[in-house]
This record gives structure tokens, C-alpha cells and sequence, in this order.
């Protein structure tokens, strides 16, 4: 009873977390919708997709979200009333900052310890990176969080 019940507990996480890796696929990659509303409106894309409405597959769909660098890539499916076609997009993070602005920044960062040492300095962000692993959301890979306020502009840079 209990390895049954071990494996049914590895098999509802591993569900849950499928389910969530699908209905957040759009909101996680912002370079999706961009996509696809580009797409919407390409006479050539409508030839080949239909005139209806343009929906993004369940499968197969991957993505990558890289905050540090400023770069989003996605592929996935997209599929119309005629047919479906196998999307690859990629995007850019807008500059909202200057020169001098980002330079300040690396200097400070390079002044914070790493590892352990900069969670202990500031046991903030060690907090909102575990609440963020636990939530699904929330947290860079570096540990600074992002800003839930402020949305991000990102720019379509790769379309095929």
C-alpha cells in the first residue's frame, strides 16, 4: 500500500504539473502571443491556416524565458480551420534602462557575495525564491524578484 500510494503521489504531482506547464505556456513565453497575432494577420499564414481563429496546440510546445539576458524563444503549433503549421519565435526584452544605469547595476551585483553568502546578506530574497518555487511563479533564477506590477516589453525579433 505504501509504494502504491508513493507512486500515486509521484503521478498527481507529475499531472498537476503538465496541466500547469500547458494553461501557463502563453503567459510564461511573451514572445507567444505576439506570435500568433502576427500570424493573424499575414495573408500567407491564412492561406495555409483558414480565415477562423488561430489556437495554439497542446502539444508539442516548448519555450525558454532567459531574464538575464533578455531573450524568449518558443515553438509550438498553431492550428487554424484549414490546417496547422509548426511555429518558431523569438524575442527580445525592450532596454528600459541607460547605459550608466546597467553598468551601476553590474557593479553592484559584482560587490554581492554568491551562493549562500548573498541569500544570508539578504534573507528577503532566499524567502521569495522558495515562495516562488512553491507558487509555480514569481522567481528569477538569479533570486530577485520579478516585478508583478510592471510588465515587461518584449519585441519580436524571430518569426518561422
Amino acid at each position: 500500500r505504501l509504494i502504491a500510494g508513493v507512486w500515486g503521489t509521484i503521478g498527481g504531482i507529475a499531472g498537476y504539473s503538465v496541466y500547469r506547464n500547458i494553461q501557463d505556456f502563453e503567459d510564461k513565453n511573451p514572445c507567444v502571443r505576439d506570435a500568433v497575432q502576427v500570424l493573424s494577420t499575414s495573408s500567407t499564414a491564412r492561406a495555409t491556416l483558414g480565415n477562423g481563429q488561430l489556437l495554439v496546440a497542446r502539444w508539442p510546445r516548448s519555450g525558454t524565458v532567459d531574464q538575464l539576458s533578455g531573450l524568449a524563444r518558443a515553438s509550438f503549433e498553431v492550428r487554424g480551420d484549414v490546417g496547422s503549421a509548426y511555429v518558431v519565435a523569438g524575442a527580445r526584452r525592450r532596454p528600459k534602462a541607460t547605459e550608466q544605469a546597467i553598468e551601476d547595476e553590474d557593479e553592484e551585483e559584482e560587490a554581492l557575495a554568491s551562493g549562500w553568502r548573498r541569500y544570508l546578506s539578504r534573507p528577503w530574497e532566499l524567502k521569495l525564491l522558495i515562495l516562488g518555487k512553491v507558487r509555480g511563479s514569481g522567481a528569477r533564477q538569479d533570486g530577485s524578484p520579478e516585478q508583478e506590477g510592471e510588465e515587461q516589453a518584449w519585441d519580436l525579433d524571430s518569426l518561422f
